[in-house]
């Protein structure tokens, strides 16, 4: 296996030999009725960020088997549902992969992925990795490595190459107002220098204090509130509401190679989601998640 990486700041990323701001001013100079076509230059064949995903690629189509084989329904979701509307494939800048699924499918997912364990992945929740604090779970790569920018994964057990794995569940956003700021807590501990070794202990300890007795509870007062209503998990920091219906049948869409399910009503999704998500962004105000990456 050969060892790569790259290496993402405000102030340069490295696109073959070329800096990513240099690529950026290069595609503003563009006429409008051109851009389409020179954006796929951020993530041209070769480069660190074009591996990168195609390795998130690769993950995606074993949990998208493990899904077929077990009946258990997922959708392409953020970024990544974003990708397969707007480009049929990543985003040419995007450096993450998300799916979601029902909060019931969610926890027979991680069973699956629990009792059929792969040479290639693992699963990153907080009942396989103790430290691991975010309420919703990841799929690792093994033999890989990341360092985030955020550095909330410095005590992690695992910190390869991801793909996210969101549930839908109720909440209104008063109570997603409150969960953020409790999990800013839990992320102050979790960034701290790792020698101090306390900090891991209590950040455990907030952890089963939010997501098993508070969240739920907030959870029950959220479906009596708006039944038809769903939300990303509480403590995720995406704060949007979906109508309930969109996620009650799937329809597909191509993402790169081949089709993968997304919601039936796509386009109300990625409007609560996102607005007029045709719309390309500033280049220059994109921030990336990644730090390092190495495989």
């Amino acid at each position: 296996m050969s060892w790569g990486s790259f290496f993402f700041s405000v102030s340069e990323r490295s696109i073959n030999g070329t800096s990513y701001i240099r690529c950026i001013e290069r595609y503003m100079a563009i006429p409008n009725e051109r851009k389409s076509m020179d954006i796929s230059e951020i993530n041209a064949e070769g480069t660190q960020l074009r591996k990168h995903q195609l390795k998130m690629l690769e993950m995606l189509k074993y949990v998208d088997k493990l899904c077929r084989k077990h009946d258990i329904p997922y959708y392409l979701s953020g970024g990544t549902l974003l990708g397969a509307v707007r480009h049929q494939g990543f985003i040419p800048w995007d450096d993450d992969l998300d799916i979601i699924l029902m909060k019931k499918d969610f926890r027979r997912l991680l069973n699956v992925l629990r009792n059929e364990p792969s040479v290639d992945y693992v699963l990153q929740c907080h009942q396989t990795d103790p430290y691991y604090i975010a309420p919703y779970a990841k799929l690792r790569m093994k033999n890989t490595q990341i360092r985030e920018w955020n550095e909330n994964d410095i005590y992690y057990r695992y910190r390869g190459i991801y793909i996210d794995i969101f549930f839908l569940e109720p909440a209104v956003p008063f109570f997603h107002y409150i969960a953020n700021h409790l999990q800013n807590i839990l992320i102050r501990f979790a960034g701290l220098n790792p020698t101090r070794r306390i900090k891991p202990i209590l950040t455990g300890s907030f952890y089963m204090l939010l997501y098993r007795f508070l969240f739920p509870v907030f959870n029950m007062f959220s479906l009596l509130l708006r039944r038809d209503r769903l939300s990303y998990p509480l403590g995720s920091f995406f704060n949007t509401q979906f109508e309930k219906e969109s996620y009650i049948c799937s329809s597909t869409k191509h993402f790169e190679d081949r089709l993968f399910p997304v919601p039936l009503k796509w386009d109300t999704v990625l409007r609560a989601q996102y607005g007029e998500y045709h719309i390309l962004p500033d280049l220059d105000k994109i921030e990336s998640h990644i730090q390092s990456i190495s495989f």
